[in-house]
């Protein structure tokens, strides 16, 4: 299979879940597409490939925190996704924490207002 990252990711957000490589979220390569995509640096025999990791995190984001805990919970927060306003894209603080349960593959949210300002 070939590598599911066809064109460049930037300003995702990188983890460790169990010593696998993950990288959260991002951008296309110009910044216009926000991504919630989560995928996984894999070895395949001679070289490495990127695969989807999970679902999609519930709200896309650039320049997002994102950490594992315990090898289960990969944590993300901060950032920010784009908000349509008049015709015009904008950038807007994204105030939720998501945590996947890695074994489970599911993702959930916590309130909004939960992230202190």
């Amino acid at each position: 299979q070939s590598d599911i990252l066809s064109s460049p990711v930037v300003l995702g957000a990188l983890a460790s879940v169990n010593g696998q490589c993950v990288l959260v979220s991002g951008a296309d390569s110009v910044g216009n597409t926000l991504t919630g995509n989560v995928y996984m640096l894999c070895e395949d025999g001679s070289h490495e490939q990127w695969k989807e990791f999970c679902k999609p995190l519930l709200t896309p984001r650039i320049l997002a925190c994102a950490c594992c805990y315990g090898g289960r919970w990969l944590i993300v927060c901060g950032g920010y996704a784009s908000k349509s306003k008049g015709g015009s894209k904008l950038l807007e603080a994204v105030d939720v924490i998501e945590i996947l349960d890695a074994t489970k593959g599911e993702w959930y949210q916590l309130p909004e207002g939960c992230c202190p300002n």
